[in-house]
């Protein structure tokens, strides 16, 4: 795997002939607004978003009204919706079958079942995504030789709970990049995580780029009364988000908190390359450290 440098304060993303990086921005500062971040969608995405909305408008009140219906009439209405909103999206399935062995306390064998479905656009890529690998490159985290990080997968030895995040490619654009997240708890009574049960804390982060190319991150959690999120619409912005900077002295990532909406940086601690292999350590603002471990990344390329 090759390394690439990172320069200034910035991560520049990996560079080939078949990607290209980001662009330097230039007299900006600060992250992009909401409306940056509409603008940025391209006319066909918004075009096909509307459509699956308006689809999901018109099925919504059509199941009541239909039930008088003959079950075809119906069957067909909602195989229509389906249709529709796989076919807007131009989305091709990327199904991993795989089996995760992970250390806990480093002592520990646990085997996790891994069968993924994640949806990638046709020649699809993203200078948030550049990004996101170049910090993967910077902290000697092996992301495979694939372009985009599919899942993401370690144990967070804080709370030892397994968790995973997952590529949302119907959700995202060139300039947004979702993920889907879920955290598992340990059981020490039966020995191993607890996994695809309602005890899982189900997540999503929106990551884009600030204007000065750095990684912003944001938080979102489901919607009040929603216990199992589906898509993008179940989820709501929480408090949360993160910007992370290159501190070539410390050779650190440091992580700062954006504070509230005055756009103010505080710093929130630091990530670094990890004590044992496939690992981080996680430093707070007061000096408590611990470890993420098992760190798993499957990655693939966007067909042409």
């Amino acid at each position: 795997m090759q390394v690439n440098a990172i320069n200034s304060l910035n991560f520049t993303g990996r560079k080939s002939d078949k990607y290209q990086s980001k662009k330097p921005i230039e007299n900006i500062s600060g992250r992009k607004s909401y409306e940056d971040y509409r603008n940025s969608v391209s006319n066909r995405s918004m075009r096909n978003g509307a459509k699956a909305m308006i689809v999901g408008l018109l099925m919504a009140p059509a199941t009541s009204v239909m039930t008088g219906c003959d079950a075809e009439a119906e069957a067909e209405a909602w195989s229509y919706a389906k249709d529709s909103v796989v076919v807007n999206c131009d989305c091709k399935p990327h199904i991993i079958h795989d089996k995760d062995t992970v250390w806990v306390h480093d002592t520990i064998p646990v085997i996790i079942d891994n069968h993924d479905t994640v949806y990638i656009k046709d020649k699809y890529t993203s200078p948030v995504i550049d990004t996101i690998n170049s910090i993967m490159d910077d902290l000697d985290i092996d992301h495979g030789k694939g372009y985009i990080p599919l899942t993401i997968s370690f144990i967070d030895e804080m709370d030892t709970k397994y968790r995973k995040h997952v590529f949302d490619g119907r959700s995202s654009s060139k300039d947004i990049v979702y993920y889907d997240a879920k955290k598992s708890p340990w059981s020490d009574d039966e020995g191993r995580f607890i996994i695809g049960t309602p005890l899982d804390e189900s997540e999503k982060y929106m990551c884009s780029l600030t204007g000065d190319g750095k990684l912003y991150v944001m938080k979102m959690i489901p919607k009040n009364g929603i216990t199992e999120p589906k898509s993008l619409s179940d989820y709501m912005y929480s408090s949360q988000s993160y910007i992370y900077d290159k501190d070539q002295a410390q050779k650190l990532l440091n992580k700062f908190v954006e504070y509230n909406n005055n756009r103010e940086r505080i710093f929130d601690g630091t990530i670094q390359k990890g004590d044992v292999p496939n690992s981080l350590m996680i430093t707070n603002p007061y000096g408590t450290s611990w470890r993420w471990t098992n760190i798993d990344v499957k990655s693939a390329d966007a067909q042409e």
